[in-house]
């Protein structure tokens, strides 16, 4: 059975660090998160497990918590918690010669990723078609002097976008 739940992310909490128990502040757990759920807490890119709801607002980790130690954090918490993160690319270079031979290229990126380039808005070049790239690497070659904005988005990682400027030849 699918488990239609959505996340919960009303209220704050504290924690402390070596510490499995969370309380909650403004927030009424019971019949809402359960036991297997993720919970996120601030800006942190590691979900941690709850063992067990204990009350409305108080839950238990399977897991001591490795952050800092904090009051009034906010956090994100069900059955479908995704940390979406910026994933490792290498850039080649953020300045090209406009000569049509000189590139600029994104590499390591996750099959596949789609790329969208905007191009300069006083060459009145057309908006660019959505770039499907499936060998984990793009290539951006132009005449055409300006700053393009390449946007990444993979099905797996939150967007991303990158300048490039091109120079005159």
């Amino acid at each position: 059975m699918t488990d239609m739940r959505g996340n919960y992310s009303i209220g704050t909490v504290s924690v402390e660090n070596g510490s499995k128990v969370v309380t909650g502040l403004g927030v009424i757990w019971t019949g809402v998160l359960e036991p297997g759920d993720k919970i996120l807490f601030g800006e942190e890119t590691n979900h941690y497990l709850i063992e067990n709801v204990d009350a409305f607002n108080q839950l238990t980790l399977t897991e001591p918590y490795s952050g800092d130690t904090a009051t009034d954090l906010t956090y994100i918490a069900g059955p479908s918690v995704v940390v979406l993160t910026e994933p490792e690319y290498i850039l080649n270079k953020t300045t090209i010669i406009a000569d049509g031979s000189d590139y600029a290229s994104i590499s390591g990126l996750p099959n596949p990723s789609y790329v969208t380039v905007t191009v300069p808005e006083d060459q009145g070049i057309p908006e660019q078609p959505v770039q499907t790239v499936t060998d984990g690497e793009f290539r951006m070659t132009t005449t055409v002097p300006g700053q393009y904005s390449i946007r990444v988005s993979t099905q797996s990682y939150a967007d991303y976008e990158v300048i490039i400027d091109a120079n005159p030849a």
